[in-house]
């Protein structure tokens, strides 16, 4: 005799079908079951936990299928909430879908199996807040304040992991709100590290469209293998310790893109009393391996940086052979950057923008802007063992305390280049000299050009701000800029592509095309203007994502 309830049958039936018949699902898991129980909406969602029909029970990880959050799901303290059973495939990807406003939380995450969603070893698999989805701590932050969620912060655990993906090909994460991991507001012990939205390790990895707050590291991928094809972009960073770490062992991850975000406001992680040095971007490698091709373009790094405990917005470790960023020969392309120093910065002398280590072929650092603080008295870069071959053109270095400081380092080599030209220098004094670069030490531009052998087409007024320029880089009618930098449409071709539009700023705002052909006269109107902007060239559409990549299931 067969036995069950009619709810069971259908349930049943439900999955079967799905199976038979490859067709993809929607499925529906809420708190608790709501209205019949069958999953077919958020009205009639499964408990989550379901021990037959919940979000992580087998039959539910079946590809094509679409896993819906609806409304607030609170699970107990440093438990797993979803946890990836099987994987979806490039043309049926499995997606987890928080509906309108849909929260997971808990009082504070585990690590690893116990993360609050948990992908490692998953390929092809979306995990798509629809813009409005959050998933976040409500308890854990520095004790005796009341910053958290929940009010009080009474946890204080340093490692957790709201979105755990090791090992993993072909995941896409967007439109989510991550926060509220480790809410650090004051002297605090525990340090960012292991403490994270998204960690993860694994190829063709797509992180896009999130806001990701309030962790000790927005972006953990300091775990990787010999991975490719990482694209982050148009994410909002704040309040993170570290917004993205990178690292890995004796091996070489290839094409890592960061573009279009926007990192600021890290300062309450400066309160940590040096149990955290607190950088936008902090790659790094110990191992001999690295990464061998970083493309870093269109960010916004400002806002309010805190008083303490400071390396860089864009930390490129490089200690010597064997230990650089880059294994010894990668390069980073850095463009459209805009790079702000907070009026109150913040025992910063590492500069804006540190990177060491040589490239097979030359760093790239072209058209970005850069606004420093004197008070702090370092460098807008820090380039210190980067090695020759590099172009620097294109930028304003603006209120820094020096323009640049470089050397070798730890047997890395001197820094040194083909083509550094076309730049501005403006309000440049601390009492360091405004160029700290090999053997040259000087507060004099001519001084810098005669010995350098470079910056022939730049301009400089080391003891005034520039007019008609913001401090965010944002040009206007009158800007000395306009029209004066070299145009660089020849090289802005394949992963390079978006250099012939002018910068997001973070994805806050559509990129311009810049001039095409050439720019032999300064003052020409095919000549590019210096800096990220390109003024007055209308508000055209920027171009899709560079070329040359995999594909990535979304």
């Amino acid at each position: 005799m067969v036995t069950g309830s009619p709810k069971q049958w259908f349930a049943l039936l439900f999955l079967f079908a799905a199976v038979a018949y490859g067709s993809a699902s929607d499925i529906y898991f809420a708190q608790s079951a709501q209205g019949s129980g069958t999953g077919a909406s958020c009205a009639n969602a499964y408990a989550y936990n379901d021990p037959s029909n919940g979000i992580n029970t087998s039959g539910m990880w079946v590809a094509g299928n679409t896993l819906h959050i609806c409304g607030t799901i609170t699970a107990p303290a440093g438990t797993n909430i979803v946890s990836a059973k099987s994987s979806g495939s490039s043309s049926n990807p499995i997606t987890v879908k928080f509906e309108p406003n849909a929260v997971l939380q808990e009082q504070y995450f585990g690590t690893g199996g116990s993360a609050g969603i948990y992908l490692s070893g998953a390929n092809y698999v979306t995990v798509d807040g629809g813009g409005s989805g959050l998933i976040q701590a409500t308890s854990n932050g520095t004790a005796g304040t009341n910053a958290c969620p929940a009010g009080a912060c009474t946890r204080q655990v340093g490692n957790s992991t709201v979105i755990e993906a090791m090992g993993v090909s072909n995941i896409t994460i967007r439109g989510l709100r991550c926060d509220n991991v480790y809410v650090q507001t004051a002297r605090d012990s525990v340090g960012n590290t292991g403490i994270s939205c998204i960690h993860f390790q694994g190829s063709n990895v797509s992180i896009h469209d999130n806001t990701l707050a309030n962790a000790g590291e927005g972006i953990d991928n300091t775990e990787y293998r010999a991975d490719s094809n990482t694209q982050i972009y148009n994410n909002d960073f704040h309040e993170d310790g570290w917004g993205i770490g990178c690292a890995g062992g004796a091996v070489n991850n290839s094409n890592y893109q960061i573009y279009n975000n926007h990192f600021h406001d890290f300062d309450r992680w400066t309160n940590g009393g040096g149990a955290t040095h607190v950088n936008g971007i902090h790659c790094f490698d110990l191992s001999g391996g690295g990464i061998s091709s970083m493309y870093l373009y269109n960010n916004l790094f400002d806002g309010k940086m805190g008083n303490c405990c400071w390396t860089a917005w864009v930390y490129l470790e490089a200690n010597g052979p064997g230990n650089n960023w880059n294994g010894s020969s990668g390069t980073l392309y850095a463009f459209n950057n805009v790079f702000v120093a907070g009026a109150t910065c913040c025992n910063n002398g590492n500069g804006l923008l540190n990177y060491g280590g040589p490239s097979a072929t030359g760093h790239m650092v072209v058209n970005n802007y850069f606004y420093g603080t004197q008070a702090q008295a370092g460098p807008c870069i820090d380039f210190t063992g980067s090695g020759p071959g590099q172009t620097i053109m294109n930028n304003v270095f603006q209120n820094c305390g020096q323009v640049a400081a470089g050397s070798t380092f730890q047997g890395n080599p001197a820094p040194g280049w083909k083509t550094w030209d076309y730049n501005i220098y403006a309000n440049i004094s601390s009492g360091n000299s405004a160029w700290s670069v090999n053997s040259i030490n000087t507060n004099s531009f001519s001084t810098w050009q005669s010995q350098c052998k470079c910056d022939a087409h730049s301009q400089a007024q080391m003891s005034s701000l520039l007019a008609d320029i913001t401090s965010e880089g944002v040009p206007s009618a009158g800007y000395v800029g306009i029209q004066q930098g070299a145009n660089l449409m020849s090289i802005a071709t394949g992963n390079l592509s978006a250099l012939a539009y002018d910068t997001t700023a973070g994805n806050t705002r559509a990129a311009a095309a810049r001039p095409s052909g050439s720019c032999s006269t300064q003052g020409a109107s095919s000549c590019w203007d210096i800096a990220a902007y390109q003024y007055g060239a209308g508000g055209n559409t920027a171009p899709a994502a560079p070329t040359g990549l995999a594909a990535v299931a979304n």
